[in-house]
């Protein structure tokens, strides 16, 4: 068999081993147990692809596997799936890279682990986990996704991964998952995560986390572009006794740290978090960032502490109720920069706001020698803001600072008491009966709306006659590589004329779906654009059903029409806007009624009619939408949009 030697840089010549050439004597040896330690090469080495000769070397179960530098990487061309109950040492230098055209599957990336117990994985200088990241980005070569990460754990315990670097996966760093079960007792420690697609660790469900001495940089192409993300999707899921301590996150596309725990509720177990002498830097998002319950104030309880940071980024609290969460700031610096120009929108050292409608009192936060230093005027110290009813009794305790001036908290509560005070007046709206509604027959041109995508689920009305042909089209948008749904399309009776269609994301053109009408009357179809954004439309009389009055847009840029009831003095809606939007209110004479430029947190639009004397066909536009736009219709308005003013579902009289 064939031998060769090679001298690197920094290494005595070393035997090259080829996937032939395997110790027989030394594996029965490990076999028997009288070896508890081993060299992975043992098992063979192939400089094109090491993959089985890794994971023969892992199998063996041998308690301490050293992967040794063999002067190239050991390229694995799938998945290596860890045993447990071992200690995997990188030597010095040791390199494990994905090989070029592989990882086609969508998923998992170079190691996974799966109940998984008393693990540890270990470098000792220099040692750098490897993938490709722009090939996974390119839809000529591969099939694109927000997965295929460096390390993927799932129902794990007593796991430490320490002093690694590891870059360019395809989708997280290290991923924890879930499987119904939590990992345990995780340790990662000294890692440097890198330019991985999505985040440098995801996080869904665990139970004792540490993370310490690690730094989270560059995650900049496939969102939530974070640092660190922990975000259960169950409720059965949880985030528990986690610490982030000593960590430095830099130059993320949005969020430093993101603890968005939305998805549990009061059924869950405890969040508690501590994060701790941590500091951030040039994240285009916040340097943390906390979502906390439901939209309908359902959600887990827990608890907070962030203590000893510098923040050179904002830190944002999103549905953070005092009924669910104690939330401490203590001894901690937040330093915000000047704005890039005196035109770009403030930015807040401290924000919070509420998110949805419920009775829950949005802040809880306390604050122990918290310090900011804003360097421009225009940029606040604390924000209060709603974009849905809550209540705001006494949201902060303790004492905060600006610029070395102690901030006061009653002018900024009283402001959102108010605001609250004029929401709360106002009345919801009634769903119509459907059965009983008509075409509007508004003499009105078509004007094709540019975009109006749909960020949440809802239904979309279509009328159809008995045995002629119902169509609608849809249309993905494809800010997130996430499909949409149309769930089913269900006839006047309650009938599934349509079941489950998925609406992939790669096909942005619009689609046209049909069927044949089997009874007159109007169609419900249930839509669900998952975390992407999805258009409707139809060239039947047709139009959105707003359930609760309240509808969701991605970058809205567009008109939508509506009725107003014969009656009616005064119109009304709620604006809100993550960052911004503009807004005009249009009559049926086409005369701008409302305009207002820029609307970012709950806003009353309030237009007098004169007490219209038959139904009205009038409009709201929206436009230079940074990102989402929430739309509440208030009564007496019926909830029901549409793009064509000609095509528009009303009530019958």
């Amino acid at each position: 068999m064939k031998k060769s030697l090679l001298l690197t840089a920094g290494l005595s010549f070393m035997t090259f081993l080829t996937a032939a050439q395997v110790d027989s004597a030394k594996i029965a040896e490990v076999k028997k147990g009288t070896r508890t330690q081993a060299d992975a090469s043992w098992w063979g080495y192939d400089e094109n692809d090491a993959t089985e000769c890794l994971q023969n070397a892992i199998n063996s179960g041998v308690k301490k596997l050293v992967i040794p530098n063999m002067g190239k990487p050991w390229y694995l061309s799938k998945p290596v799936k860890f045993v447990g109950n071992q200690e995997i040492v990188f030597a010095k230098g040791t390199v494990i890279e994905a090989k070029k055209g592989a990882f086609k599957s969508v998923w998992l990336g170079l190691f996974w682990g799966q109940n998984a117990e008393n693990l540890i994985v270990r470098g000792e200088g220099n040692n750098v986990l490897r993938m490709h990241i722009n090939d996974y980005n390119n839809r000529k070569l591969y099939k694109v996704s927000e997965w295929r990460h460096g390390i993927f754990l799932s129902g794990c315990k007593n796991v430490k991964i320490s002093n690694l670097t590891i870059k360019d996966t395809g989708g997280d760093g290290i991923a924890i998952g879930s499987h119904m079960t939590p990992s345990r007792n995780v340790l990662i420690e000294n890692v440097t995560f890198d330019n991985n697609n999505r985040l440098g660790m995801g996080v869904v469900c665990v139970d004792g986390l540490t993370v310490r001495k690690c730094k989270f940089l560059n995650a900049r192409q496939m969102p939530p572009c974070g640092g660190i993300d922990m975000e259960p999707n169950k409720d059965y899921e949880m985030i528990a006794n986690v610490l982030i301590e000593d960590c430095f996150f830099k130059n993320n596309k949005f969020n430093g740290i993101t603890l968005a725990i939305n998805a549990l509720s009061s059924k869950s177990k405890p969040v508690s978090l501590t994060i701790r002498n941590c500091r951030t830097l040039e994240n285009n998002g916040s340097g943390i960032w906390i979502m906390g319950m439901k939209p309908n104030g359902d959600g887990a309880k827990g608890k907070i502490v962030i203590e000893n940071c510098r923040l050179e980024d904002p830190l944002y609290f999103t549905n953070v109720a005092k009924e669910h969460f104690s939330v401490l700031i203590k001894n901690t610096q937040i330093i915000i920069p000047p704005r890039k120009s005196p035109s770009s929108s403030p930015r807040a050292a401290v924000k919070v706001e509420n998110k949805g409608t419920h009775d829950k009192t949005i802040g809880g936060l306390t604050f122990d020698n918290v310090k900011i230093t804003s360097k421009d005027s225009a940029n606040p110290p604390l924000t209060l803001t709603f974009f849905g009813v809550a209540n705001c009794v006494s949201p902060f305790a303790g004492t905060l600072f600006c610029n070395g001036k102690k901030v006061d908290f009653k002018p900024i509560v009283a402001a959102s008491q108010k605001k609250l005070a004029e929401l709360k007046s106002l009345k919801p709206t009634v769903e119509p009966d459907i059965a009983k509604l008509v075409p509007a027959k508004v003499d009105a041109p078509f004007t094709k709306t540019f975009r109006m995508p749909l960020r949440s689920a809802g239904e979309f009305l279509v009328a159809g006659v008995k045995g002629q042909k119902v169509s609608f089209s849809t249309k993905m948008w494809n800010y997130y590589k996430s499909p949409g749904y149309i769930y089913s399309v269900k006839s006047p009776s309650g009938k599934v004329v349509m079941d489950k269609t998925r609406l992939t994301h790669e096909v942005t053109n619009w689609v046209e779906h049909s069927f044949v009408a089997e009874e007159t009357g109007i169609y419900r179809v249930h839509y669900f654009p998952g975390i992407n954004a999805l258009e409707l439309r139809s060239d039947a009389p047709s139009g959105f059903l707003l359930k609760n009055g309240n509808i969701i847009f991605l970058k809205p840029a567009g008109r939508m029409y509506f009725t107003v009831p014969s009656g009616t003095e005064k119109i009304a809606f709620t604006i809100s806007a993550d960052p911004n939007v503009n807004v005009k209110v249009i009559d049926p004479s086409g005369k701008v009624r409302f305009e207002k430029k820029d609307i970012k947190a709950a806003e009353l639009v309030s237009v007098n009619c004169g007490k219209t004397t038959q139904d009205q066909v009038w409009s709201i536009m929206l436009t230079h939408a940074v990102w989402v736009t929430t739309v509440n219709m208030h009564a007496p308005l019926v909830p029901i949009f549409s793009d064509n003013a000609a095509l528009l579902l009303k009530p019958a009289k």
